[in-house]
């Protein structure tokens, strides 16, 4: 059937390829494979959890040549850390132009303000499809945080009325220099689905009814040191998921709102209405552009995007019950409710603190499970809802833990860290986007 191989099985001018778009979903057995390209094992992220390597209909790639039968193309997919190759059937491909280099169009804002370009990314068999938002931007300034007068933060202006602060943690492990000029960019989910690794993990039974959308963002910065010539890619994680903001007797996270006003200015959501939380309905960008790319005929065109581009309701409070009826339909195994509490053999330990707790003293802050028999003090402050009882923690795989409860940062053996980082060979959006970005008004920060 197929086989994967390193990218270094092919190398020629990019102009040799053919662009291609998968007609079918296309999964097989990597050990079974009658036809073979390399004897290189398939890359992880190629697999599925049934061990089976897949491809998703819609992915784009490029065909490098054919076999001698002509059944089969050797194609290459840039999925994962770097580019890997498979043999695929000529009749599960749809085969297109030439790989086109493409140049920059004149691309300026008369605004003096941000500029944004905004790209749709295929979905793949584990990444839904993405809405890509990119901008240039530099290190304007990096100050003394005002709270603790020995770290430094410093701020991005995203847009004239909604700024993000990049916090000391991640200056002091990434080495962002003063005026350095950066690519910053988000991932937003199309569907507003959970992003596999979001900038602020959430779960998804909380105080609002779109609890869950604020982790459908994810937040990068591309570098480039000039001396080495090398590209860092820096994902960044909120690290203070549970700062709440006390307004009219409601702990609404700041990182939640943070990621809700991020996604609504991005995305050009307009409210219906304002609140003590959303004094504002939207957040408007001064200038963006939607880069629509054909990848099957290699062309390249570009749109202007108004903003806000719907409305939608309000967020809504979620009731104490109806987080209740919520996680017994999300959750059915798990025992729900301090009255609920099961015997220490079924916890597998002697806690006697439930999921919130347990998890949370960990990670954030010590507290007592304690309250009355619906739910302990911290389950109704912080997420309105009764406690749960999981056997095991350890057990659960990271994609049920956010879906179950809150999470700081992005967690390595154990450990929450505020940034991930590999090096690239180019900037997500690409030298062209780099280049239409350096165009534009100088002195935004």
């Amino acid at each position: 059937m197929a086989q994967a191989s390193s990218s270094a099985a092919v190398r020629r001018d990019p102009s040799d390829y053919n662009a291609v778009v998968m007609l079918h979903d296309y999964e097989y057995n990597p050990s079974q494979v009658a036809h073979t390209a390399a004897n290189n094992a398939v890359p992880r992220e190629f697999l599925t959890s049934t061990g089976l390597a897949r491809l998703l209909k819609g992915e784009h790639g490029w065909a490098a040549e054919k076999i001698p039968d002509d059944m089969w193309y050797l194609c290459r997919f840039e999925r994962g850390d770097a580019p890997v190759c498979f043999m695929v059937p000529k009749t599960y491909l749809s085969i297109g132009a030439k790989q086109k280099v493409f140049t920059s169009p004149h691309f300026r804002t008369n605004t003096g303000a941000r500029t944004w370009i905004r790209r749709t990314i295929p979905a793949t068999p584990f990444m839904p499809e993405l809405h890509r938002f990119t901008t240039g931007c530099a290190m304007g300034s990096i100050c003394k945080n005002k709270n603790k007068s020995a770290n430094q933060d410093a701020e991005i202006r995203l847009a004239p009325d909604l700024k993000y602060t990049i916090s000391d943690a991640v200056i002091e492990q990434t080495e962002f220099k003063l005026q350095q000029s950066l690519q910053l960019w988000f991932d937003i989910t199309a569907d507003l689905s959970r992003y596999p690794r979001p900038w602020v993990r959430v779960p998804d039974v909380g105080l609002y009814d779109n609890f869950a959308t604020a982790s459908s963002l994810a937040m990068y910065i591309d570098s480039h040191d000039e001396e080495a010539d090398v590209w860092t890619e820096t994902q960044i994680f909120s690290m203070d998921v549970l700062g709440p903001v006390n307004k009219d007797g409601i702990n609404t996270p700041q990182a939640w709102l943070k990621s809700m006003k991020m996604i609504m200015l991005l995305e050009g959501i307009q409210l219906d209405s304002t609140s003590e939380h959303f004094p504002q309905r939207a957040y408007s960008v001064a200038s963006m552009q939607y880069a629509e790319y054909d990848h099957l005929q290699q062309t390249l065109s570009w749109t202007d995007v108004t903003h806000p581009r719907k409305t939608i309701p309000i967020p809504k409070l979620m009731s104490f019950e109806r987080n209740a009826d919520l996680l017994i339909s999300k959750f059915p195994d798990l025992p729900i409710g301090m009255s609920q509490r099961p015997d220490r053999i079924y916890l597998g330990s002697a806690r006697k603190a439930c999921d919130f707790c347990v998890w949370n003293a960990k990670q954030m802050w010590q507290s007592k499970c304690e309250g009355d028999t619906r739910a302990c003090d911290p389950c109704k402050t912080y997420l309105n809802r009764p406690c749960t009882w999981t056997f095991d923690m350890r057990a659960l795989p990271e994609s049920t833990l956010d879906r179950l409860l809150y999470r700081r940062g992005h967690v390595v053996d154990g450990k929450s860290m505020a940034l991930a980082q590999r090096t690239i060979p180019k900037p997500s959006g690409g030298e062209r986007l780099m280049e239409i970005l350096s165009e534009r008004s100088e002195g935004v920060d």
